[in-house]
């Protein structure tokens, strides 16, 4: 109650907790971790944040923050009223949950991809083929019928037929019955 007493008259919403070592050792001993713990969860219970812990000696400090030790003591749920570390349990498996939701959620949309591109590959391949047995068919009716004019014309020029006949009956151009 007393650490927190100046701050509460002072209406103060942070607070640095200092306290000394007369021993020169600067490392925090279990106590000290502990004490610091149960502060951090009375400052949240009545509004006041602890910010920073430091052990002080005549020549040099200790932060509990620039430690790392501060993050550490701040997750800790050891002095949280239970209903608070009910409710921070509950938060992380429901992060927990929904982190291998999306996980799973991206690794079916990346299944799903690889098999469309598969099908839909597969699917153009079908419809290539068919697309392209269909022109070479068209193609080769064409050809067909370009070389029967051609037979019939060269039948027609043989038989002494005139160039205006034969372009009549076979539609071929002038230069097509000339080269033949």
């Amino acid at each position: 109650m007393n650490v927190f007493r100046v701050a509460l008259i002072k209406n103060a919403v942070k607070v640095v907790l200092i306290h000394n070592h007369p021993s020169g050792e600067v490392q925090p001993s279990l106590g000290d971790e502990e004490l610091t713990d149960r502060l951090i969860q009375c400052g949240r219970i009545i509004n006041v944040r602890v910010v920073d812990h430091m052990i002080i000696t005549p020549n040099t400090y200790y932060s509990f923050r620039n430690s790392g030790l501060f993050k550490e003591l701040e997750e800790s749920i050891r002095w949280v009223p239970s209903a608070e570390a009910v409710r921070k349990v509950r938060e992380e498996e429901r992060q927990l949950r929904n982190f291998y939701v999306e996980e799973a959620r991206e690794e079916g949309e990346k299944k799903g991809l690889e098999k469309g591109v598969d099908v839909g590959v597969k699917q153009g391949r079908k419809e290539g083929l068919k697309e392209g047995v269909e022109k070479g068919k068209k193609s080769g009716i064409k050809k067909g019928k370009k070389e029967e004019k051609i037979e019939i014309a060269k039948d027609m020029k043989a038989d002494g037929k005139s160039l205006e006949e034969i372009i009549k009956y076979t539609k071929l151009t002038q230069k097509e019955i000339e080269k033949l």
